[in-house]
């Protein structure tokens, strides 16, 4: 769901760019394209990145940490925009930050696969079963 959000929102700029579709419809598909890519983050790679860094407590900090630096990030763009001089337009930027993402998010999903596969090795390791079986773990019964 991530990988496809990103690609939604990164594959839309570029349609913008040659006509193909509306600045309207641009508006709908990356903003659709960016939920879908940041739900899945906040919601099932957090809880999931947490044990594998055996790390104690819930996604909901690193949640309010995310919610947080996006927030941080708007008011310093309006800042910017407002203060700083900045002559480029609203919808550049927004362009621009659509190929970043394409860019980006699939180097960010790659890490946080890494990461969260070397937790399950070492946790397999520990636990006496084979680190390169696919097959989870079975749930034991009291």
């Amino acid at each position: 769901m991530i990988a496809l959000g990103g690609m939604v929102t990164s594959t839309a700029t570029p349609l913008l760019d040659s006509g193909t579709i509306s600045p309207q419809t641009w508006m709908l598909v990356t903003g659709v394209g960016l939920y879908a890519a940041f739900i899945p983050y906040q919601a099932i790679l957090f809880e999931r990145l947490l044990p594998a860094l055996r790390a104690t407590g819930t996604a909901a900090f690193l949640i309010s940490l995310c919610d947080s630096y996006g927030y941080l990030s708007t008011v310093g763009l309006y800042g910017l925009k407002a203060f700083g001089g900045a002559s480029d337009s609203w919808l550049r930027l927004v362009k621009t930050g659509g190929y970043a993402l394409g860019a980006g998010l699939p180097l960010l999903l790659l890490a946080a696969a890494l990461v969260t596969l070397r937790g399950v090795r070492r946790d397999r390791r520990r636990a006496g079963a084979p680190a390169e079986s696919g097959a989870m773990p079975e749930a034991s019964t009291p």
